[in-house]
């Protein structure tokens, strides 16, 4: 398992800086870099996947449609369909489901994709590993012109996001093949009737 401290001392290698053994005395790279990362995190996790999506019962108060019992820590929801509702706040602080078709504050219990954000210590192995090489390339890129390095690096994050999303599709057990939109585009491009995977 990867800690912040390793990704700052993967970043400061590139600048050929010395590893830090702790990340309590002030940096001025370390803290630039701890910034790159953890803007990162908050960035990727905001889509919602395998490790940080939990279904969440929502109930607004009946009378002001606040609600006060979502975690701390939520980034977003994904409300079922059809309803189109937005998680909103007000000027003090106040969070309430927006109601887009109606126009008005959402009353009703609703069973929603809450999207969380996890601390890094706490992620996943694969995770962690592309957000660290996301974060080392993104730092390469700020403090070093060495482009050949830069490419490397790059590399390193793609093949570390394909293979954290290949684990997303394989645990949520996600086929393209088998999504609506997809069915209907080969109908259109086969002429005859789409078909189906089931598992």
């Amino acid at each position: 398992m990867l800690t912040e401290l390793d990704v700052i001392n993967s970043q400061l290698a590139t600048m050929g800086q010395a590893p830090l053994t702790s990340l309590t005395k002030p940096h001025r790279l370390a803290a630039s870099g701890l910034e790159k990362l953890r803007r990162a995190s908050h960035s990727f996790q905001t889509r919602g996947w395998w490790f940080n999506t939990v279904d969440y019962e929502v109930v607004p108060d009946a009378t002001t449609g606040y609600i006060t019992t979502l975690p701390a820590n939520v980034l977003g929801l994904t409300v079922p369909q059809p309803l189109a509702l937005a998680l909103r706040k007000n000027g003090t602080g106040d969070v309430y489901l927006y109601d887009l078709e109606a126009g008005a504050v959402y009353k009703r219990t609703v069973t929603v994709r809450a999207h969380l954000e996890i601390a890094f210590a706490d992620l996943p192995p694969l995770p962690q590993q592309f957000l660290h090489d996301l974060a080392v390339w993104d730092f390469q890129k700020d403090f070093d012109s060495d482009a050949k390095r830069s490419n490397e690096l790059e590399t390193s994050a793609k093949n570390s996001y394909a293979a954290m999303h290949a684990e997303h599709i394989k645990t949520l057990r996600v086929n393209v093949r088998a999504m609506p939109e997809h069915a209907h585009k080969m109908h259109r491009i086969r002429g005859s009737r789409p078909y189906t995977y089931s598992y």
